[in-house]
């Protein structure tokens, strides 16, 4: 899923320092939590949250002292995350260590961030939407522009069959002939799917996030939905 995906489904989004990390004493699938809300983009204000923690594919266990981006769902009755969640570890790697994967690692976050911080300041709060996927493989061929920003946003009037009706950009890379390229893109390509239903119960507004990638190496400048 990508982050705006994971945003829109999430009932919770914040930084935040994992303080302890406990076994939940009343359901052997789960550990408890205890968290240190840096920033909040989504949710009420949480001390306590429960992390998916055993069984099936989603499960993992972060270790104390460590700092994520939460995107945290309602599961089972249980606001939880887990592998599956989006969530980030933001400080998985050593600066003094291993500088060069630090510089290069720092870099995608600082884009999430970019990224929740605009969803945040626009009021992105639905969390009844079930697991939207969307995807558009025609953007891989939008290469070797440069930007003046590093991320697009689209809100996009989806028909109750997933198909879309109308698209708005809201926010610009900033080079004309980009953000042609990329609105023709997303206006004839771009596609939606949910794993949980065939059909919304009303059509919807959805905000998809585009994000510009530097030419670096030999490689050309690239437009993705994903958030690397």
């Amino acid at each position: 899923m990508r982050l705006a995906d994971n945003f829109q489904r999430a009932g919770f989004v914040a930084t935040a320092k994992i303080i302890d990390v406990t076994p939940d004493s009343l359901d052997s699938k789960y550990h408890d939590a205890e968290i240190e809300v840096i920033n909040l983009y989504k949710g009420k204000s949480l001390k306590r949250i429960k992390i998916f923690s055993r069984g099936g594919s989603c499960y993992f266990l972060p270790k104390k002292q460590t700092t994520w981006l939460i995107f945290a769902t309602e599961f089972q009755g249980k606001l939880s995350f887990g592998f599956c969640s989006g969530s980030q570890h933001l400080d998985l790697f050593d600066p003094v260590k291993e500088p060069g994967l630090y510089k290069k690692y720092r870099s995608s976050n600082e884009l999430k961030l970019e990224a929740v911080e605009y969803l945040k300041r626009h009021n992105v709060f639905s969390s009844s939407l079930g697991n939207i996927f969307t995807w558009n493989d025609q953007l891989q061929s939008i290469n070797g522009y440069k930007a003046k920003q590093r991320i697009a946003v689209f809100q996009i009037e989806l028909a109750t069959n997933f198909s879309v009706t109308a698209v708005k950009q809201l926010e610009k890379f900033g080079n004309a002939a980009l953000d042609s390229a990329v609105l023709n893109s997303m206006r004839t390509n771009l596609k939606f799917s949910n794993t949980e239903k065939a059909y919304l119960d009303k059509p919807i507004s959805y905000l998809v996030v585009c994000y510009y990638y530097p030419g670096e190496d030999g490689r050309s400048s690239f437009i993705s939905l994903y958030d690397v």
